[in-house]
């Protein structure tokens, strides 16, 4: 597999363009060294919360729909209120508050109460926070439905959405509900109304409980200023792999969100890390694809979007690298020989001769392993799930969506933590995979220069 350093060369980066004291020698290094993202360094103050992410599909083309995924740095710790978007979605963007509308609005009825918390709208999405309570809700049993949105008095019809939220105790949920805007033309100051029609939860006694809404909000919001710092850039560019051919067509910057837009004829569309000069990747949050028209289908060809976090403050030029999963092959033919632990840290997992996973903290507390690693190569989102824990019997031990997971470690810029459920009775033994499954594109990677935004 090509070093990813290579393929950003051949997409004409040249690290010496850049002024001294953006790049110095160190960073030069860690550049050369590997490609890394950006997660926020947080501690979650709700210690007994319960994370959830929500796919939630709407109708959107004529023959068939979209389904977006729910990328797992979504569910990060809940703030004080007027910053919940920000947080639960984990951006570490010093500008969002700028861009978000805190609203604070409550209504109850029929002791559900839902509070609308803030609302955030550029030209890619619409982000609706909200707190619900439910009196009589069994525990972390209930759902909210998508919202239904109306823009100047019309409903606001949406490709597609989805939705992320957490428990902060039993009975309450904060919720992010997300909605396709990009193809919508949405006025820059408008009067929205958001409606919650009915709610679906399990009571205390474990039976199924409809109230009937409808629970309304409505408020004026602008995005102006947020549209006064927007450009979509034409990329019309062509990607083969095979027997997969996608036209990439435009790709849309916002101060809080990216979208990248494009078609393709084949069985899949192919896949793209995003990284700005400093090697700071940006967050895949979204993605979807479907047939758009009837002429779609005649002529075989599927249109798809991805949506990624905001790009870095001050990013000169972006580097799009696609490359292609094969989701065929059989997992547990390439996964490696698992290695016993006996202690001795850090512990090297080679994938290949260009990626590896370094384990320097190991902890078993609680019926749990904590893992704390690092990843080098392509890039930690691609490396971090392919870390893998067995037991003496070459069990593999699951993962668990625990508060720590997948979080830095205060004190260190790009240290992932992994928990696993433990069998305290059993040595550890850790494993990885070969990452054959990934294809970079070679030739295929190119830049954008973002020195006019």
């Amino acid at each position: 597999m090509k070093d990813i350093y290579e393929l950003l060369n051949e997409a004409d980066i040249h690290l010496d363009e850049f002024e001294e004291n953006m790049l110095d020698e160190v960073y030069r290094k860690k550049i050369k060294k590997r490609a890394r993202g950006q997660i926020e360094n947080r501690k979650n103050p709700f210690v007994q919360s319960s994370k959830i992410a929500i796919v939630l599909l709407c109708i959107l083309f004529s023959t068939t729909f979209i389904s977006f995924k729910i990328n797992p740095t979504f569910a990060t710790s809940i703030p004080v209120f007027g910053s919940i978007i920000k947080e639960i979605s984990g951006y570490g963007n010093d500008l969002f508050d700028q861009y978000t509308a805190v609203i604070n609005k409550s209504v109850e009825k029929d002791g559900i109460k839902i509070t609308l918390n803030e609302v955030m709208l550029d030209s890619n999405q619409l982000r609706i926070a909200t707190t619900i309570n439910i009196e009589n809700a069994y525990e972390e049993n209930f759902y909210p439905a998508m919202p239904t949105v109306f823009i100047n008095g019309n409903i606001l019809r949406s490709r597609g959405g989805s939705g992320t939220g957490e428990y902060i105790e039993p009975g309450t949920l904060v919720n992010i509900s997300m909605i396709e805007v990009h193809d919508t033309k949405i006025p820059s100051n408008i009067n929205m109304k958001i409606m919650y029609e009915n709610f679906s939860y399990l009571d205390k006694k474990g039976e199924n409980k409809m109230i009937k809404g409808p629970w309304v909000f409505d408020f004026a919001i602008s995005k102006a200023a947020i549209e006064s710092k927007t450009e979509t850039y034409k990329l019309k560019r062509k990607v083969v792999y095979n027997d997969v051919e996608m036209y990439l067509k435009d790709i849309t910057i916002t101060p809080l969100t990216t979208h990248l837009k494009y078609t393709f004829r084949g069985k899949r569309p192919i896949n793209f890390l995003i990284m700005d000069e400093k090697g700071n990747a940006l967050i895949e949050e979204m993605s979807g694809f479907g047939t758009g028209h009837l002429l779609d289908i005649l002529f075989r060809k599927t249109r798809g979007e991805v949506n990624f976090s905001a790009v870095p403050e001050g990013s000169k030029t972006l580097t799009v690298i696609p490359y292609y999963e094969n989701r065929g092959i059989d997992q547990d033919e390439i996964r490696t020989i698992p290695i016993k632990f006996e202690g001795k840290l850090p512990l090297e997992l080679e994938q290949d001769d260009q990626n590896k996973i370094i384990i320097y903290h190991v902890e078993r507390r609680a019926d749990k392993v904590y893992v704390d690693f690092k990843t080098e190569g392509i890039s930690y989102q691609i490396q971090e799930y392919r870390l893998y824990l067995y037991g003496d019997q070459n069990e593999r031990l699951e993962g668990i969506a625990d508060d720590e997971s997948r979080y830095n470690v205060e004190g260190s810029a790009d240290m992932l933590t992994a928990v696993f459920e433990d069998h305290p009775e059993s040595a550890l033994y850790f494993g990885t995979d070969t990452m054959a499954d990934i294809d970079i594109i070679e030739g295929a990677a190119f830049t954008i220069d973002l020195s006019d935004r």
